[in-house]
C-alpha cells in the first residue's frame, strides 16, 4: 500500500520515511535505511529519518555512523524537548568525537 502511495503521490520525504518504517517493521533493515536515506535526500531538514537511521546503525554496532545521524537529527529537530533529550542521551553513549 505504501509503495502504491509513492507512485500515486510522487516521491516525498514523508512517504519514504513511512516506507522505511514499514521495512524496519518487517525486519528489512537494509531497505529501511535506503528509504530513510532517500527521505533525507529529498528533504535534508526533515529530522525523523535521521533518528531512525541512528537507531538502526546503533543496533548494528556502528556507533560512529549512528552518532552522525543522531547529531543530524538534533540539528534539524524542532519538536519536543523530551524527544531531543532522549536522542541526546543516546548520542552521549556512543563512541566518537564529542561535539
Amino acid at each position: 500500500a505504501l509503495k502504491k502511495a509513492l507512485v500515486l503521490a510522487g516521491e516525498t520525504a514523508r512517504i519514504h520515511y513511512n516506507l522505511g518504517g514499514a521495512m524496519e517493521g518487517l525486519g528489512r533493515s537494509r531497505e529501511a535505511l535506503e528509504h530513510y536515506g532517500r527521505a533525507v535526500e529529498l528533504d535534508p531538514s526533515y529530522a525523523p529519518p535521521y533518528a531512525k537511521m541512528g537507531a538502526l546503525y546503533e543496533g548494528q554496532g556502528d556507533g560512529i555512523t549512528a552518532r552522525a545521524h543522531y547529531a543530524a537529527f538534533l540539528r534539524h529537530w524542532t519538536g519536543s524537548e523530551t524527544t531531543a533529550s532522549a536522542i541526546a542521551q543516546r548520542l552521549a553513549r556512543l563512541p566518537g568525537e564529542e561535539k
